[in-house]
């Protein structure tokens, strides 16, 4: 069960890790952005912008019509900075430090009435050194595997399998490849 969740987990942080790297990449010319809307169409979403990328969970409800969707938007940067402007002009006290920021609305944001949301700013090297550990001891484990099986080494204990047949002496698991 530990071996399948490891290769779950490097499976699917792989793909994060390349779409990070491509955010970050477009990020300069241009603004990309998830919106995701929560049970009871809740607005959340997530958006790459000028290097950072933006996290932000909402109260404002947009009706269970719009419950577990989502959508996608592409703009300039030019034009995503009015949108990041207007975020940023309805926080209330926030906290900013090399490049992160938090923070949480003032009350009835953007004119919604009991609608309050929190920001959180990451630039996108943060988030890959974050990522970037998570998939190594699956890789590290790939990597012995394959150096056993070339070797001709026990896949379970690592003992030399050169002079048996169909058992390992050591620890008794079967040879791959031996005749049953």
């Amino acid at each position: 069960m530990r071996r399948f969740l490891r290769a779950a987990l490097a499976l699917l942080t792989l793909p994060l890790l390349a779409g990070v790297v491509l955010l970050w990449h477009r990020s300069p010319d241009r603004a990309d952005a998830l919106f995701l809307f929560a049970p009871g169409g809740r607005l959340q979403g997530v958006a790459s912008h000028r290097g950072q990328l933006l996290f932000c969970f909402s109260s404002a409800d947009f009706g269970p019509d719009r419950a577990f969707t989502a959508t996608t938007q592409t703009s300039s940067a030019t034009e995503f900075d009015e949108v990041r402007k207007a975020v940023a002009d309805n926080l209330g006290p926030q906290w900013a430090r090399a490049g992160l920021q938090f923070g949480v609305s003032k009350a009835d944001a953007f004119g919604v009435t009991g609608a309050k949301y929190a920001l959180a700013v990451l630039p996108h090297w943060l988030v890959l050194l974050l990522v970037l550990p998570l998939p190594v001891p699956w890789l590290r484990h790939a990597r012995e595997m394959r150096r056993r099986r070339t070797r001709r080494l026990c896949l379970t204990c690592g003992y030399d399998l050169r002079a048996t047949v169909d058992r390992c002496p050591e620890c008794g698991a079967a040879v791959p490849g031996a005749a049953a």
